[in-house]
Order: C-alpha cells, then structure tokens, then sequence
C-alpha cells in the first residue's frame, strides 16, 4: 500500500488484504521533504526506507537545480493579473488591524469565491486567521499570492445539513464586533449579523463549540439563491485545518461526510480563479473593501 498521507515515517507495518496477506505500508514524506526508498532483492524480500538527508551530492545535479530555482523566483515575480482596487485583510495603513477577523473583507470574499469556484462546492468557508496580508491596487504576482496564503491550506469538501452550517456561522460571529481569528469569510451564502442579540454560543476556553444556549445572532440565510433549509444537505469548500486541526473550533464539522480530502489548495484555487476565470483582471467588482453586503449587520 502506498500512503497517501506522505507523514508517516517508514516502518515495516504490514497490512492485510482480502486474503489475509500482510502488504507493505510504504511512504514517502510529504513536501519533498524526502524520499521514499523500496528495495526488492533477489529473494523477494521488500524493505521500506525514507531518505531524509543525502552526503553525496552529484554536481551536475545540482547545477540543475540552482538553475531551475533561478528560473523559477524570476517568473514568481511576473505579473498574473490586475487588480483594480486595494483587497483588504488588514488596514493598509496599520497593518495590525486585522479587518478580516472583525468583518467581510473584499479579499475575503476574492478567496472565498476563488474556492468554490475551483471546487465546485455548494458554498466555501475561509477562516480569518489564513488570510495574512492584503493586496494594493495593480499589477499582482505569484510572490504575492503567496505573501497572503503562505501556508497553502490543503483544501476539502464536506458534506453537512443546513443546521450545522447554522451552527458554523453562530460560532463564527459569537465575539462580534470583537475580533476573532476564527471569523469566516463566504461565498456562496448570505446572512444577517444581529449585534443587539447576544451570542449564546456554547464554547469552552480554547473556543471549542458545544452547542448554541438560546437565541441565535444569526438569520436568513440565503444559500444558493434559496432559504437555507436545516434538515437539507449541502456542500462546503473550507481549508482543511478547520477539520483535522481544531482550528478555530468549528467541532460542528466533526462528523461531516468528506467528499474530497484533497481538493487542491487555496492558493491553487486563488491562482486559477485569477488567471482562467477571470482572465487576469479583478474589474470593480471587488471595488468595496467592506465586501459586498454577504454579511449584512444590523441591531448595531
């Protein structure tokens, strides 16, 4: 069996098949972080290796490779697209403002459409605190698609009902108008952030939901041109660190049915949403840095 994963460390577990023989477990490490080294001998003896680190290197290899990275940072500096309007996580002219964890944010609603675009997905969910920095108007390139999305979430679909979404959204305004690093930016729905409502969001010290106590701060949301409906079944794009890592503390996802574990990443998505979809040009309809009325707050 060849692990897909790429984290494990190589071992000579073996696993059974539908006849009961025991098949090798072979990995590799992820991020060419290294290799994986299967050894077949004569006697059809198999031997699981990773290869972490290497004394001998070959110089004509490594000419190879000064040359390719060469090449590459100089094409990571070309221009992909334009932008028409500066695309805000936080304020430009302080920096430790993170707007994106307070609000919708143009950037947020750019990144948020780039992966359900890319993925297909009903609806995507972006949590505040992958969102790094924030683009200025102009021409803009791959260095700086990776300046805002250095950690280049993996991304899943997830299937779920309409009342855990509800859930997902009420945890996600719970500390408004507070920040929250765990505050989602959407596409694909809209809803209504009542402030005057108190959040009685149950959650526990590491802001890890547990259930919702009395009234709701959020309302009609609208999924897909459509009411969303509680006992309906819907898709979510969202990084993949809200399901496997706890982040943010969206525990409402834990038993979600996963459709895709590797949908891509979301700088892929960000990336083909800019240059395929829309052709290299962001025109004004990102033009409001407050984003386009996804989240409409009222009772302020």
């Amino acid at each position: 069996f060849l692990d897909g994963d790429g984290t494990a460390a190589a071992t000579e577990e073996r696993i059974g098949n539908r006849s009961g023989d025991g098949i090798l477990l072979v990995s590799a490490k992820s991020g060419l972080s290294g290799f994986g080294k299967l050894t077949v001998g004569a006697d059809g003896t198999i031997r699981n290796e990773q290869i972490t680190s290497m004394e001998e290197k070959h110089p004509g290899v490594l000419g190879t490779v000064s040359s390719v990275r060469t090449a590459a940072r100089e094409r990571m500096n070309d221009s992909l697209a334009t932008v028409w309007q500066d695309l805000i996580a936080t304020d430009l002219y302080d920096p430790g403002e993170r707007l994106v964890e307070t609000s919708e944010t143009n950037l947020g609603d750019l990144i948020a459409d780039a992966v359900r675009t890319y993925t297909g997905a009903d609806a995507a969910l972006i949590g505040a605190e992958f969102l790094i920095g924030s683009l200025k108007a102009g021409e803009i390139s791959y260095n700086d698609l990776l300046r805002i999305l250095p950690d280049e979430n993996r991304l899943k679909i997830v299937e779920v009902t309409g009342e855990v979404l509800l859930d997902a959204l009420e945890h996600s305004v719970r500390l408004a108008p507070e920040g929250c690093t765990g505050f989602l930016q959407i596409s694909g729905l809209t809803f209504a952030l009542d402030l005057s409502v108190l959040s009685t969001v149950n959650a526990d010290d590491a802001g890890n939901f547990h259930g919702i106590l009395g009234e709701r701060r959020v309302s009609d949301v609208v999924i897909g041109g459509e009411p969303l409906d509680p006992e309906k079944t819907y898709t979510l794009a969202l990084p993949a660190p809200l399901l496997e890592n706890g982040v943010g503390g969206y525990t409402m996802f834990s038993g979600a049915r996963v459709i895709s574990s590797d949908a891509g990443t979301d700088l892929l998505a960000t990336l083909y949403y800019l240059t395929v979809t829309r052709s290299g040009a962001v025109d004004d309809t990102y033009q409001n840095v407050r984003g386009d009325g996804r989240i409409r707050v009222i009772g302020e």
